[in-house]
């Protein structure tokens, strides 16, 4: 039978402090190193999360009162009562945060990353690294005119 590090150690170096202590910290690390082999997933099988995820199964308890998306399809006023509920600190139920994230992310992956777009002249394009509420609010971007990116 094997002896532990720790059994030499401690013989070798019966009142030394630091030995424990570095005894200790290889300890941790020789954990840290067998968890991560023991999660580690091939790189070949590895997938996105968002592959795991069918938001159609979530259900919307009868109680929730926020935004709800009929159907497959986020719409204006979708949006408009999500915002609305957002003001009044109501939250999003998890199914429609999935959702809009799922598809956005589906949109956005069919785009190029970089685009050119022509602003004709006397207007302006805005474009905002972060897209929240007090955006709208502020720069009152509820139309298609005011050019709004995110």
């Amino acid at each position: 039978m094997e002896m532990p590090l720790s059994f030499y150690v401690k013989k070798m170096c019966p009142n030394d402090i630091d030995a424990s202590k570095k005894l200790k910290e290889c300890e941790k690390v020789v954990m840290k190193l067998k968890f991560e082999e023991a999660i580690a997933v091939p790189e070949h099988q590895r997938r996105p999360i968002t592959d795991s995820i069918d938001f159609h199964s979530i259900d919307v308890e009868p109680q929730y009162s926020g935004a709800r998306i009929e159907g497959d399809v986020v719409t204006l006023d979708f949006v408009k009562k999500m915002m609305d509920d957002f003001k009044n600190q109501k939250c999003l139920h998890k199914r429609y945060a999935f959702q809009i994230v799922l598809q956005t992310r589906e949109m956005l992956k069919a785009l190029p990353s970089l685009v050119d777009i022509n602003v004709p002249d006397g207007k302006h394009f805005t474009v905002c690294g972060i897209l929240v509420y007090h955006i709208f609010v502020q720069t009152k971007s509820r139309t298609p005119e005011k050019n709004l990116c995110t």
